[in-house]
C-alpha cells in the first residue's frame, strides 16, 4: 500500500488527487498538500516539539535526529515567515530546502503563516541505509498545522484537517553533519514523478514531500476504505451502461449505496448526459488495484490511490452491445485517487479523480 492527491475532472468524476506530502507539502511546480491532527492552532513558540537526543550513539540515531530537526525546524520557519528562524540551511539542502523555501515564499505572498505542529513517529527501526553516508527515514507524520492569517493570528484561514500521512526523507551525511536533502512520494511505476496540482490550497503548505512507507492506514481501515472504493466503480459502472442492457442509469440505487456527496451528484450529472441522449458505455471496465494511502486521525476519513489498468469501452447507442471504436487510451496505465468516507456506520466515496494518464506500468502494493 501507499499513498498521493489533488482536484480535476475527468468524466463527470470529481477527482482528489492526492499528492502526499511530508505530510503538509507537494513535490511539485508549486506548494502543496494536506494537515492533520484535530489540534487547534497554537503558538509559534509550541510548534514541532519533537525531543531529539543531544548525541546519537549510532548513525541510525543521527539519522533520525536529523529528519527530526528537519521537521522541527520547518513548522518553526513556516509559523514565522522567515526560513532563519527555522535554521532550515542548517538542517536541510538540495530538494528539501528548496521546496521548504518555496513554500514560504507562497505563504509570504498568502500573507498566512501556519500554527500547530508536525508530529512524527518514527524510530531507528524505520531507518535503512544506502552506503555509509545516505539513510532513508520512513514514517507516518501525524499533521496538526493549520494556516492563519499573518497580521491576525486568530483568524483561521485553514483549519487543521486531521492527516496521518506517509513520507520517506533522505538524509545525507555531509562535512556539516546529518541533514534531509529530499522528501518524496514516488508514483508506483517507480518513476519518482509527482503530478503537479491543478491548483495550489493554502493548507498543503508545510515540509516538503514525502513518499510512501507501505501505509498510515490501519490494515482493518483500509481493507473497509478499498471495498468501499471498488464497490463504488463496479456501481459506476453498471450506471453507465456496462454489463447489462438499455441506456445509462443515473438512478441506479447501487450508487447512492455506494457514493456520497458531491461524488454522487457528480456521478450522475455525467451518467444523466448519456441517458438524455439514449447512450451508455459498453465494452470492457478498467481493471483496478486500489490501496489505501493515509487517513484522517477521527478515522473516519480514507485516501485511496488507485493503479489503473484501461478498459476496451466506449460510448454507444443504448440499443448496441459492444462499441465499433473503443477509446483511444485503452491498455495503457494511469492513477487514479479517491476520498472514502464513513458515515452513519458505513463507507461510501465522497470523491474521485485522475491524477496521472499514460503511465508505462502500474505494479502491485506489494511490489
Amino acid at each position: 500500500m501507499t499513498a498521493r492527491r489533488c482536484l480535476l475532472r475527468r468524466a463527470g468524476a470529481v477527482v482528489l488527487l492526492a499528492v502526499v506530502t511530508a505530510c503538509t507539502g507537494a513535490d511539485s511546480a508549486d506548494p502543496g498538500q494536506p494537515t492533520s491532527a484535530g489540534a487547534g492552532a497554537s503558538s509559534p513558540d509550541a510548534v514541532a516539539q519533537t525531543p531529539v537526543a543531544s548525541e546519537p550513539s549510532t548513525p541510525q540515531q543521527a539519522a533520525l535526529a536529523a529528519y527530526e530537526r528537519y521537521t522541527a525546524s520547518t513548522v518553526e520557519a513556516l509559523s514565522s515567515g522567515d526560513a532563519a528562524a527555522g535554521r532550515l540551511a542548517a538542517v536541510a539542502g538540495d530538494q528539501a530546502l528548496a521546496n521548504a523555501q518555496r513554500r514560504l515564499r507562497a505563504n509570504r505572498r498568502d500573507e498566512v503563516v501556519v500554527t500547530g505542529t508536525l508530529t512524527p513517529s518514527a524510530t531507528v527501526a524505520d531507518v535503512r541505509f544506502d552506503g555509509d553516508r545516505t539513510a532513508r527515514v520512513s514514517d507516518c507524520v501525524l499533521n496538526g498545522l493549520e494556516q492563519v492569517a499573518a497580521d491576525d493570528r486568530d483568524r483561521v484561514v485553514t483549519a487543521a484537517t486531521g492527516w496521518r500521512q506517509p513520507v520517506e526523507a533522505t538524509v545525507e551525511h555531509t562535512d556539516e553533519g546529518w541533514v534531509v536533502t529530499r522528501v518524496r512520494v514516488p508514483l508506483r511505476d517507480g518513476s519518482g514523478r509527482v503530478p503537479p496540482p491543478p491548483d495550489d490550497p493554502p493548507y498543503l503548505r508545510g515540509p516538503a514531500q514525502g513518499p510512501a512507507p507501505p501505509s498510515c492506514v490501519p490494515d482493518d481501515l483500509a481493507a473497509d476504505a478499498v471495498a468501499a472504493y471498488e464497490a463504488f466503480h463496479k456501481a459506476y459502472d453498471a450506471a453507465l451502461g456496462m454489463g447489462r442492457t438499455g441506456p445509462a442509469d443515473p438512478d441506479l440505487s447501487a450508487l447512492a449505496e455506494t457514493a456520497m456527496e458531491p461524488q454522487l451528484s457528480t456521478a450522475r450529472t455525467f451518467i444523466r448526459s448519456l441517458a438524455d441522449e439514449d447512450k451508455a458505455v459498453r465494452g470492457q471496465p478498467s481493471s483496478r488495484d486500489p490501496w489505501a494511502v493515509s487517513a484522517f486521525e477521527t478515522d473516519d476519513k480514507v485516501v485511496v490511490y488507485d493503479c489503473v489498468t484501461v478498459g476496451a469501452n466506449g460510448i454507444v447507442d443504448a440499443d448496441e452491445v459492444s462499441p465499433a471504436e473503443t477509446n483511444a487510451d485503452a491498455g495503457t496505465h494511469r492513477l487514479d485517487g479517491g476520498d472514502v468516507v464513513r458515515t452513519d456506520g458505513s463507507w461510501k466515496v465522497s470523491g474521485w479523480s485522475v491524477i496521472e494518464e499514460g503511465l508505462e506500468q502500474c505494479t502491485s502494493p506489494e511490489a
